[in-house]
């Protein structure tokens, strides 16, 4: 998996664009996928700039992967706890 067939899984998800970056763009509040000298990291950048859950991944589809399983997990969560 590479990043445009993640994008398209993701609004598949109806994950929200800004939910996310998958270009290296480090905007806050959203997951980020950044790809730095042939590694691959995913983590969370809050507001004020400190990146929690942080992975390293040798591989884009590893990495698309981890992402990938992070939203689909959220959504599960959500629609089996969501009020009814």
């Amino acid at each position: 998996m590479n990043r445009e067939e993640l994008k398209t899984l993701l609004d598949a998800l109806r994950i929200k664009p800004t939910d996310y970056s998958l270009d290296n763009t480090l905007d806050p509040d959203r997951m980020i996928l950044y790809s730095f000298y042939g590694e691959w990291i995913v983590f969370y950048l809050n507001s004020h700039g400190k990146r929690t859950n942080e992975r390293k991944f040798t591989s884009e589809s590893d990495a698309c992967k981890y992402l990938y399983d992070q939203f689909l997990g959220y959504v599960e969560h959500h629609k089996k706890y969501a009020k009814k």
